[in-house]
C-alpha cells in the first residue's frame, strides 16, 4: 500500500501488514522517515478514514474478498503513568474509540490496536500485528493555538 493522504489533519498514512510486536512496529514506522510514527487518531473522521484504509488493505485482489480480520497497532500506549494513555507522536488525547469494556488494563496490557470494527483494545505489547503508520504535516501545538486565536 502506498501512502494515503487525509486532508483534514494534513496527514499521510501507510499500513505495514507484516506482523510485529509493538516495539518492532514502532521501529518499522520510524524507518519510513524521521517524523513517521505509529498513528495517532485525533477525531472520529480521521479514525473512520484509517479504518477504511485497514479494510481496503485486507481485501484479496484476486477474489475481492477480505482475507483476515486482523487488528493493527496504533500509536497509543500506557507506558509512563499507569492508566493514562498517550500518543507516541506527542498529540494530546482528544479522542478515543475504545471497544466495549476497554481499556481493560489487564496484566501487561499497555499497547493499543485498532480492531477491524474500528474500535480500540489495549493488549500485550508482545503480540504481533500489522501497523498503521502516520506522517503528520501539522503540529498539534500550532493547530491548537491557531484554533484558540480564532475563538
Amino acid at each position: 500500500m502506498d501512502y494515503a493522504y487525509w486532508p483534514n489533519t494534513r496527514s499521510c498514512f501507510k499500513i505495514i501488514l507484516v506482523p510485529q510486536d509493538f516495539s518492532d512496529a514502532t521501529k518499522a514506522c520510524q524507518n519510513l522517515g524521521s517524523k513517521v510514527t505509529l498513528a495517532s487518531l485525533n477525531d472520529p473522521y480521521e479514525a473512520a478514514y484509517a479504518n477504511s484504509l485497514m479494510l481496503t488493505a485486507a481485501v484479496d485482489l484476486e477474489d475481492g474478498l477480505i482475507d483476515k480480520e486482523e487488528p493493527l497497532w496504533i500509536g497509543m500506549v500506557d507506558d509512563e503513568v499507569a492508566g493514562e494513555y498517550r500518543w507516541l507522536d506527542g498529540w494530546p488525547v482528544f479522542y478515543t474509540k475504545w471497544d466495549t469494556s476497554e481499556p481493560s488494563k489487564g496484566a501487561d496490557e499497555g499497547c493499543v490496536v485498532m480492531g477491524f470494527n474500528g474500535r480500540w483494545n489495549d493488549i500485550k505489547c508482545s503480540n504481533k500485528y500489522g501497523s498503521l503508520c502516520k506522517y503528520s504535516l501539522s503540529e498539534w501545538k500550532y493547530l491548537f493555538f491557531s484554533l484558540k486565536s480564532i475563538a
